[in-house]
């Protein structure tokens, strides 16, 4: 898929044209599942979402080239977007619906995992098995707690300047690069 930025408009070739006068609001997203890397830059312009997304292998996009022309991308269009707005915030990481999903996750893997060892207990289970059946009891109650922590409704949402961005993925790009010991 091939984009085009050309001044305040960013269009993707055979499909939506933005003007970046007319975005509300933009997301920046990294997620890594398993051994996949994903990227996106949600812009909206009123309720409708446009992307711009890379997705690939965790160990291998360090030398793929589209990886960083996404990067170069996504900081092109966040530097016209100061330009055009320049108190446009760019917000950090997951959101919406997403950011929810995961504090749900985060809270049910809390809780089980501080009730199941009490219910484990009074129910008689020996010793031995009760010790064993801990370590996954405290891995659970270590996942959700990172999860609840950091996609509490109640946490402002980081984000940053719009022409800071380039400077942040510049940082990814140069460590991606940067020779492996």
């Amino acid at each position: 898929m091939s984009f085009h930025l050309d001044g305040p408009i960013l269009s993707q070739e055979d499909g939506w044209t933005l003007d970046l006068t007319q975005v509300t609001r933009v997301a920046f997203v990294q997620t890594r599942v398993k051994s996949n890397v994903f990227r996106h830059m949600d812009l909206w312009q009123g309720d409708l979402r446009h992307s711009v997304s890379w997705s690939g292998l965790a160990g291998d996009w360090t030398t793929d080239p589209e990886a960083f022309a996404f990067l170069d991308l996504c900081s092109a269009t966040a530097d016209a977007l100061a330009k055009v707005q320049p108190d446009l915030r760019i917000t950090w990481g997951t959101y919406g619906r997403s950011r929810k999903w995961m504090f749900a996750i985060g809270l049910i893997a809390l809780i089980a995992g501080l009730g199941l060892f009490p219910i484990a207990a009074l129910s008689g289970v020996a010793t031995s098995k009760l010790l064993t059946a801990a370590i996954p009891m405290i891995a659970l109650v270590l996942i959700g707690s990172t999860l609840v922590a950091g996609y509490a409704p109640w946490r402002k949402q980081p984000t940053l300047a719009a022409g800071d961005l380039r400077g942040v993925l510049t940082r990814i790009a140069e460590r991606a690069r940067a020779p492996q010991s």
